[in-house]
């Protein structure tokens, strides 16, 4: 299962939900239907250059949505 808030890539063998990883109610609405065994959250800046220009962005995807799914 795959998490997106845009366009769900093309991934064979996924199937793929619509929602905002800074939205708590609707985070755990797909984990109460899904009720994953574990989760690995993907999503985030990888590029240090794109991290330091967009920081507000970074810290949200990379710390604030991580802070959703852990609750």
């Amino acid at each position: 299962v795959g998490l997106t808030r845009g366009t769900p890539p093309a991934v064979p063998g996924v199937g793929w939900w619509r929602c905002d990883l800074l939205d708590p109610a609707a985070v755990a609405a797909v984990v109460s239907e899904v009720r994953p065994d574990w989760v690995a959250h993907l999503a985030g800046f990888a590029s240090p250059r794109e991290s330091k220009r967009r920081a507000v962005e970074c810290w949200a995807s990379n710390v604030l949505a991580t802070r959703t799914l852990y609750r």
